[in-house]
């Protein structure tokens, strides 16, 4: 017959499963829902490293966790929780005759219990108690059920945390991605920049050489002529000057910053451009 603290309890503890779907909001209040059964002075909570193989502890209730016999060494880890966790049944250990028996630190009462959904192990729950006989009262059948009920939810905890650890990871790979394809596309693009100047200097600057030794030729030959010609061929040598320091320039450009320049057609923004890869204005 289940008693009424015990239907309170599963009812407790069917809206705390309701109620969280994370591990760390999930298991100490597990812990203390779970002394209203067992009447424990302190509790731990293991949980089995899936890479490691080993016990680790997740939560746990009083001064420390609870895991005896520490320098041995079993398969999941060091400790009695080695050794429970390779039990098909909880152990309950009535008495402990350890120590000095005013020491409230040591424990006197045991009960281990591991946690297994289909018979694969998740964990293992650890109770303790500084009295001698304070489980004596505490059956193996209710803790096989309780136990097979907790590690049923914590499967499913631990697979939405693996879930969730897995999306984080591949919105980090995506992020990634996505960085790699703007970098490329960066890269592509000034390639063909690149290009495009390395033709232009290639077509631009012979012919450009030639219109300036012209223009510097013509001036000196005609600087006795009227100053609209000196001012017409001054024109022609300043632009192009200016045209030579474009080319140059845009020879070495490494950050090239686009802008609308007719609708559907874009243009580079020579200037800041030219701010963007370099610390001071360039004046053309």
């Amino acid at each position: 017959m289940i008693s009424e603290i015990q239907l309170d309890v599963l009812l407790d503890f069917s809206n705390l499963v309701q109620a969280s779907l994370e591990l760390d909001q999930f298991s100490r209040p597990l812990l203390e829902l779970l002394q209203r059964l067992i009447p424990y002075e302190s509790a731990t909570l293991y949980l089995l490293n899936a890479s490691t193989g080993e016990l680790v502890c997740e939560s746990f209730v009083g001064d420390r966790p609870i895991n005896l016999i520490d320098l041995v060494h079993f398969d999941h880890g060091s400790g009695l929780s080695g050794w429970i966790a390779k039990q098909s049944r909880p152990i309950l250990i009535p008495t402990l005759r350890r120590g000095d028996p005013e020491d409230s630190r040591l424990v006197r009462s045991f009960i281990g219990l591991p946690l297994l959904a289909d018979e694969r192990l998740l964990g293992v729950i650890n109770f303790g108690h500084s009295h001698p006989g304070a489980f004596e009262d505490v059956e193996e059948s209710p803790l096989r059920i309780l136990g097979a009920q907790i590690a049923l939810v914590l499967r499913t905890l631990l697979l939405v945390r693996d879930l969730k650890t897995t999306n984080r990871r591949l919105n980090e790979s995506n992020r990634q991605l996505t960085a790699m394809q703007q970098s490329l596309v960066a890269d592509e693009r000034l390639k063909a920049i690149s290009e495009v100047v390395t033709t232009m200097n290639h077509e631009i600057n012979n012919p450009l050489t030639i219109i300036s030794g012209n223009a510097e030729l013509l001036s000196h030959r005609l600087r006795d002529a009227g100053p609209d010609i000196q001012e017409r061929l001054g024109n022609i040598l300043s632009q192009a000057r200016r045209l030579g320091r474009v080319m140059n320039l845009l020879a070495n450009l490494r950050n090239p910053v686009l802008q609308d320049y007719l609708p559907g057609e874009r243009m580079i923004n020579l200037q800041a451009s030219l701010s963007a890869g370099f610390p001071a204005r360039v004046e053309l």
